[in-house]
């Protein structure tokens, strides 16, 4: 089956390549926004009566800070918000943080963040929380909500009660960066898990774990405490950490995880139709035309375990059937720069293409990284495979194969049409050179021999 795409139709080639959007601006829509924290935001909304410091980049907010459910707050690399004592920040929409947030609580029940709802959490950059009375410094993740944790928590009590981690009802938390937690006594410093908790990083905690009808699940992690109350932690066994068979590292994908595992859909599109990626590598796909002098756009998704700031490479391009993408005719690479800038290359060398633009941001939550590139396609290629690579820092990639692919039709090409003929009817002549319009042939003898007996059988008819 071939699926062709005309002129009106534009390609759309979606990569999935910006550690956060900051660098374009927030993503909205008539129902949701991305606040990024910066001057503007701070002193407006969400925060309103913030005060913003620009020689260290910290904006501080005298109040309870709230995002409500339907908002993001993005806390880009470099920048902190720190929450006045004794204020807390409630979470019931989302947070992706990159930079530093600070907490810290005096009296009871202030001082905390508190992640509810359906609300989620990315942390990538650095969460401290400082308790000093009861139920002052607690983190509190608890409803349905999600805390996805790749950077650095620490969470501090110091008297009575304090400085707690309280993962409860239906949420989730899965830690593959650092969790300190440290207090003075048994209920201090204290992890209270009634819900899931998975590890592939670090948790460390001074004194207890209540995991009381919770389930904790270490995958090649570390876990530090002094006493654990209530279920057993389930650990990977030692062997399979040892000899790489534990889920703790994927691969970046635009599909299946390691073990099978759908964790993304529609993983690439072409315009509006999109497929989902089912194949680990090699992908059965139609074979899609598109005609040249026309720019059409192609999307891909790709799902980071350990976080979106960790992919840093998307790349696209056709080759010949039976290559991969080093043999590709044309290549579009989007690579992240010493900075954590997007840059884009196009290798080109027959000239191929025309403009190609790029535009990236992240997804979901804060571990689909979505890109897309705008081609206009100059010249025609035959049908070629399409080649997606995706790259992370920790050395991890993974190149996926469409086959049949694209192919760029000429759009001035003059049209082949198939025709067919059939014999003509023969019909007996009624004698030699026929022609009934000229008097020297029999035809016309015969047709005027005719009139001529039918004229004396009409005469006879009357005179009978």
């Amino acid at each position: 089956m071939v699926i062709s795409m005309g002129i009106g139709q534009g390609y759309f080639l979606l990569v999935i390549v910006s550690v956060y959007f900051l660098a374009f601006g927030s993503f909205d829509s008539a129902y949701a926004i991305d606040y990024v924290l910066s001057a503007a935001t701070c002193m407006g909304a969400p925060l309103g009566d913030g005060i913003w410091n620009g020689l260290t980049s910290t904006c501080t907010k005298p109040s309870t800070l709230t995002i409500i459910g339907t908002d993001t707050l993005i806390i880009p690399n470099d920048v902190t918000l720190a929450l006045s004592t004794d204020f807390n920040l409630i979470n019931q929409g989302g947070i992706v943080n990159f930079g530093t947030i600070t907490i810290a609580g005096t009296s009871n029940d202030e001082g905390q963040l508190r992640n509810e709802g359906t609300a989620s959490i990315s942390n990538f950059g650095t969460i401290t929380i400082t308790g000093i009375s009861e139920q002052s410094g607690w983190f509190l993740n608890q409803n349905s909500a999600m805390l996805i944790n790749s950077g650095t928590i620490t969470i501090d009590g110091i008297n009575f009660n304090s400085g707690q981690l309280r993962n409860i009802n239906s949420a989730n938390i899965e830690n593959s960066g650092k969790i300190t937690i440290t207090g003075i006594n048994d209920v201090s410093g204290l992890v209270l898990n009634g819900s899931v908790l998975t590890n592939t990083g670090s948790i460390i905690i001074t004194f207890n774990i209540d995991n009381t009808g919770g389930f904790i699940f270490n995958d090649c992690g570390e876990i530090t405490f002094s006493i654990i109350i209530g279920n057993e932690i389930e650990n990977v066994p030692f062997l399979n950490c040892i000899f790489g068979t534990s889920n703790a590292y994927e691969d970046p994908t635009i599909g299946k995880s390691n073990a099978g595992k759908q964790v993304v859909e529609n993983g690439i599109c072409i315009d509006v139709k999109c497929w989902t990626v089912t194949e680990h590598y090699h992908q059965d796909f139609e074979l899609v035309e598109m005609l040249s002098d026309s720019t059409h756009t192609i999307t891909t998704t790709v799902f980071c375990h350990n976080g979106v700031y960790k992919c840093n490479y998307v790349a696209f391009g056709i080759s010949p059937y039976g290559t991969n993408i080093n043999e590709s005719v044309w290549k579009i690479i989007l690579q992240k720069d010493h900075l954590d800038n997007w840059t884009m290359k196009v290798i080109d060398p027959n000239g191929f293409l025309g403009e190609v633009t790029s535009a990236t941001q992240i997804v979901s939550d804060a571990r689909y990284l979505s890109a897309s590139a705008t081609i206009e396609f100059k010249k025609p290629t035959p049908g070629m495979i399409l080649n997606i690579e995706v790259r992370d820092s920790n050395g991890g990639y993974r190149d996926f194969k469409f086959n049949d692919g694209v192919a760029i039709v000429d759009v001035y090409a003059y049209p082949s049409i198939e025709t067919s003929y059939e014999l003509p009817l023969v019909i007996k002549p009624l004698c030699l050179n026929e022609n009934s319009n000229k008097r020297y042939t029999c035809a016309f003898d015969m047709i005027r021999d005719w009139t001529i007996k039918n004229a004396e059988d009409t005469l006879q008819e009357i005179n009978k």
